[in-house]
């Protein structure tokens, strides 16, 4: 779980006493283990990571905490855009890397919708953030008003 979702469970009664001794707090991937996220995933899958790939993406996430699921959706994207039966740097980049991966998956996913779940999404979307202090600062919002009424199940979230 991301560290800044840790505080909500305080509103989780069945679980406030039980994560306690089930926690265990994730720094920053050393090289080595960046190295075994990349490589050993892929080698279970049969598919080899190009030397060069590795090098950058252990550039991109050393010494950064929170990189783990930025880091996961820059693989998703790779494997994506890879060819044959190798990762390679290019397939990395066009997926957009680890600073850009997840931008070019919402983007791939916003496309790919017909235009009123686009609406629905914008709206949504807009309705979760906000301008503090010069910043955007995420906004929760209860379930109940991120989805119509009638469609708890929307496309927007890709429940359906």
């Amino acid at each position: 779980m991301r560290g800044d979702f840790y505080g909500r469970l305080a509103e989780l009664s069945l679980l406030t006493g039980r994560i306690g001794n089930a926690t265990v707090l994730v720094g920053p991937l050393s090289e080595e283990a960046t190295r075994r996220v990349v490589v050993e995933p892929a080698a279970r899958q049969g598919v080899s990571v190009a030397p060069d790939l590795v090098d950058e993406i252990v550039a991109d996430v050393s010494g950064r905490s929170g990189t783990l699921p930025l880091l996961s959706a820059a693989l998703e994207q790779t494997w994506a855009h890879r060819t044959g039966d190798q990762l390679t740097l290019d397939a990395y980049r066009s997926g957009g890397g680890v600073r850009g991966a997840l931008e070019s998956l919402a983007e791939s996913t916003f496309e790919s919708m017909d235009p009123p779940a686009r609406a629905a999404a914008r709206r949504l979307l807009l309705r979760l953030v906000t301008m503090s202090g010069g910043t955007w600062a995420r906004r929760p919002l209860p379930l109940r008003d991120k989805l119509p009424e009638k469609r708890r199940k929307d496309a927007v979230i890709g429940l359906e």
